[in-house]
């Protein structure tokens, strides 16, 4: 049997509820969010739920995106690769075949240098965005260089 004492007035309406209720009634009755019902019952949170799952929701998408450009960066670099690998096979043939076409290897040689010019700037942004979420990083070119400065 619920005593007189077990309950207590609402601090917004006054209307007399129990005290383990007083929660949920500030919560439905008045549309209070957890931080301010707390606030009304005496118990001030420091940190609310909503902000946590705010930073954690955050947090996620910052990671996922993380995932994202590192995926991107995996494929720009089998892409410079592959045009690398293919700008010296056609400087292998052009040099067992003297005949061909000069200006041919020449136009294909300055198309694929353009793409690697993109390719790195491309490259480039990617990396500036991780660094500004967080992730720091040697890129391989500034380790090829160090490397050569080194020797």
């Amino acid at each position: 049997m619920k005593k007189k004492s077990d309950k207590i007035a609402c601090p917004t309406c006054k209307k007399m509820v129990s005290k383990r209720g007083l929660f949920g009634h500030l919560r439905f009755a008045h549309e209070k969010t957890s931080d301010e019902a707390h606030e009304l019952m005496g118990n001030p949170v420091e940190s609310s739920h909503e902000e946590v799952d705010e930073e954690i929701d955050e947090e996620k998408e910052r990671i996922e995106r993380i995932f994202e450009l590192f995926a991107e960066l995996k494929k720009i670099k089998k892409r410079k690769e592959d045009i690398e690998k293919n700008i010296k096979e056609e400087v292998k043939n052009d040099e067992e075949d003297e005949d061909e076409n000069e200006i041919i290897y020449t136009l294909t040689n300055e198309k694929a240098e353009n793409l690697l010019d993109e390719l790195d700037n491309i490259d480039e942004k990617i990396c500036e965005e991780l660094e500004d979420l967080g992730i720091e990083f040697e890129r391989e070119e500034e380790e090829e260089e160090e490397e050569e400065e080194k020797k």
